[in-house]
């Protein structure tokens, strides 16, 4: 109970750090709106190695093959707030990202984080007409589940089994098609990279993310 009420506690800090670094930088009057954008897609992530370390076990290195199977629930999503003008906006991006190992083997049976390997950050976006690009800064809060020795991860493991772990950068390209006059639909090419470090049964795993995102979505925008 004290390990989850600490990871709370700090995945609550996060985001309140995030919010207040936006409302000072995002500037008064002079900028005309809000949006909120709602997406679906899918990712595909570079292998990388997988290092678990149990406590009184040798070490385990795998190249681990990593899937994101975007169109199985849980889904894939993603979600963004902006604040800016017609040439930049400051914005939070939150992204459902799902990690699976593809290539288990005897001794690490089972490895995902897709209740999911969730990504925050605090993006500046670069606005031309009706293309943008975007760069950000945030962290990861993760949902582990793994299988490892024959043993399962069981218990709380932070928050309602949610971890804050790791930094996440991102960069954006999109492109956006107005239908109404408060109403765009979106398209979107990410890449993203994180360090993702959760626990397993007596010890932890760590790995890096390098995904590739598409994603296609709809907004609503606080003014014309």
């Amino acid at each position: 109970m004290e390990r989850a009420s600490i990871a709370c506690g700090r995945t609550h800090v996060g985001f309140a750090a995030l919010i207040a670094v936006v409302s000072l930088m995002v500037p008064g009057v002079g900028w005309a709106a809000w949006t909120v954008e709602g997406m679906l897609g899918d990712a595909a992530s570079m292998p990388t190695t997988l290092t678990i370390d149990r406590e009184g076990e040798p070490m385990v290195e795998i190249s681990a093959d990593w899937q994101t199977r975007g169109f199985e629930f849980p889904l894939y999503y993603a979600a963004r707030v902006t604040h800016g003008d017609s040439t930049r906006a400051w914005a939070l991006d939150f992204i459902h990202d799902k990690v699976l190992l593809g290539n288990p083997r005897p001794g690490v049976e089972h490895y995902e984080v897709s209740h999911g390997c969730n990504l925050v950050f605090l993006s500046h976006l670069f606005i031309s007409r009706r293309w943008h690009a975007a760069t950000g800064i945030g962290f990861v809060v993760a949902h582990p589940e793994n299988t490892v020795g024959g043993v399962p991860l069981t218990g709380d493991q932070g928050a309602a089994g949610y971890v804050l772990t790791g930094p996440a950068i991102e960069a954006v390209g999109g492109y956006r098609l107005p239908f109404a006059s408060r109403w765009f639909g979106s398209v979107e090419l990410r890449v993203t990279g994180a360090h993702v470090r959760v626990p397993v049964a007596n010890g932890f795993s760590s790995f890096q993310n390098v995904a590739f995102h598409a994603l296609v979505g709809v907004g609503w925008k606080s003014a014309p």
